[in-house]
C-alpha cells in the first residue's frame, strides 16, 4: 500500500482499468505520485476493446454484451445529466458510454434509424439499447472491418 510521499512508477503499456487510489496524500508536499517510467509510454484507459461485432446492412455493425461485463455501472444505461448540461434538442439523451473506432470518438445517434442507414464517413454514429440482461450496440464503422 502506498504511503504519503511515495512515487509509484508505471511501466510501458495500455492499462484498461479504472484507477481509484484510496488516497492521494495530505498536501502538495506529501502527495502520492504516479509517473511513467523514464522514456516509456503509459496509457490508462477506461475503455475496453469489444470483439464479436456482426455486420448488418449498409455500414452498420451490432454487438450484444452481457450487462455483467460492466460491473456496478453500465455506461450504456447511464445518462449524462446535470444543471450544466443542455442537450439539443432538449429531449435528446446522451449516455456516459462511448464508441471509438481506431482511436476516434463516434457520435451517439439521436434515433436508432440514423445508425441503420448508410454511413457518412465523416460522422459515424452509434446507438444502444439495454434490457435486464444485455446491452446491444449498433455502430457505423464505414469501411472498417470487424475484429
Amino acid at each position: 500500500m502506498p504511503c504519503l510521499g511515495d512515487v509509484i512508477t508505471v511501466h510501458a503499456g495500455v492499462y484498461r482499468e479504472q484507477v481509484t487510489p484510496p488516497r492521494g496524500g495530505n498536501s502538495d508536499k506529501e502527495r502520492i505520485v504516479y509517473q511513467a517510467a523514464k522514456g516509456e509510454k503509459v496509457e490508462i484507459k477506461g475503455s475496453e476493446i469489444i470483439k464479436g461485432w456482426q455486420k448488418l446492412d449498409n455500414d452498420t455493425w451490432v454487438v450484444k454484451i452481457p450487462n455483467r461485463f460492466f460491473g456496478k455501472l453500465n455506461p450504456y444505461s447511464d445518462l449524462i445529466r446535470g444543471d450544466w448540461f443542455y442537450p439539443t434538442p432538449k429531449d435528446r439523451k446522451y449516455h456516459t458510454g462511448a464508441v471509438y473506432l481506431n482511436g476516434d470518438w463516434l457520435m451517439e445517434a439521436y434515433q436508432k434509424e440514423e445508425v441503420i442507414r448508410k454511413a457518412d464517413e465523416k460522422n459515424l454514429l452509434w446507438w444502444t439499447e439495454t434490457d435486464s440482461t444485455t446491452t446491444t450496440i449498433w455502430s457505423q464503422f464505414g469501411n472498417a472491418r470487424s475484429q
